[in-house]
């Protein structure tokens, strides 16, 4: 028998509603991505109705495992439009399933901060709600967090605003988005934060970095991993947790695929089979 999962709505201890489905992917906040048969759709938890149907996206599968992977999160949490995948092209609909903005693009991402990247013409581009493009054409970008969003230009990373304004040079090898103010960027292959005024705050001396999460920060100064504070100043990670009662996910854009009785770990950018530990 094919295994499946359950979504179950209880009051005073008896089940009220049961949605079955062949697969689930948690995502933080209210949405839940759920898959029936080859095909996702979205589940809200809050209302307790499945707002999208399981009809877009099929199904990825690697080679030798029966799990299913949806290639990318549909929607994230506080955004209005969700990212499809019809004849393979991407666009996006609204909650109520109408089409918003028409699937033309070779590559999409889900909206962020209220942007979306979009891939057309060999070239990356931001579009808002309206559809509308924001900036210029880019050999890379990533998402907009906290009004900014990294940009690739001639091998070179940078930053734009919502504008579409670049309001930090494109000088940086490689870079992350910012996070609680910093981002992890790297000049001349070593990596440092800096501020959203482009100001060094901690020295450029890192193998490599990861972006803030609940104030620190997961890092490597080529003598090993551990974690740092806003200052620069390694710190005790479990002695922090503990004190601070917190969590720090190494890895802001990860979900937890659970179907076919298999789980594993899928950052935002694409699987990524190594993390999966199968």
């Amino acid at each position: 028998d094919t295994l499946k999962y359950k979504i179950l709505s209880i009051e005073n201890g008896i089940t009220m509603n049961e949605k079955e489905y062949d697969g689930l992917a948690t995502l933080d906040g209210k949405y839940i991505q759920v898959r029936q048969g080859e095909n996702w759709g979205i589940f809200d938890l809050s209302e307790n109705k499945e707002i999208i149907p399981c009809q877009y996206f099929h199904g990825e599968k690697q080679s030798g495992y029966s799990v299913h992977f949806c290639p990318d999160f549909m929607i994230k949490p506080n955004e209005e439009l969700i990212l499809v995948l019809n004849d393979g092209l991407w666009g996006y609909i609204n909650k109520s399933n109408n089409l918003v903005i028409d699937c033309i693009y070779e590559k999409a991402r889900p909206f962020s901060d209220g942007m979306a990247a979009v891939y057309q013409h060999f070239y990356w581009r931001f579009i808002n709600s309206d559809g509308e493009f924001v900036g210029g054409k880019y050999e890379e970008v990533l998402d907009f967090k906290e009004g900014m969003a990294g940009v690739k230009e001639f091998d070179k990373w940078g930053y734009i605003n919502k504008y579409g304004i670049q309001i930090i040079p494109s000088r940086f090898s490689e870079a992350k988005s910012f996070a609680e103010g910093l981002a992890p960027v790297a000049f001349k292959n070593k990596w440092g934060y800096i501020n959203e005024m482009n100001e060094t705050v901690i020295p450029f001396r890192y193998k490599w970095a990861y972006p803030f999460n609940d104030g620190i920060a997961s890092v490597n100064d080529y003598g090993g991993n551990g974690h740092i504070d806003k200052n620069g100043k390694w710190i005790d990670y479990e002695e922090y947790k503990q004190d601070n009662n917190t969590y720090h996910n190494y890895e802001a854009e990860r979900w937890d695929a659970l179907t076919d009785g298999m789980e594993g770990d899928y950052p935002g950018s694409g699987v990524d089979y190594d993390l999966l530990g199968f």
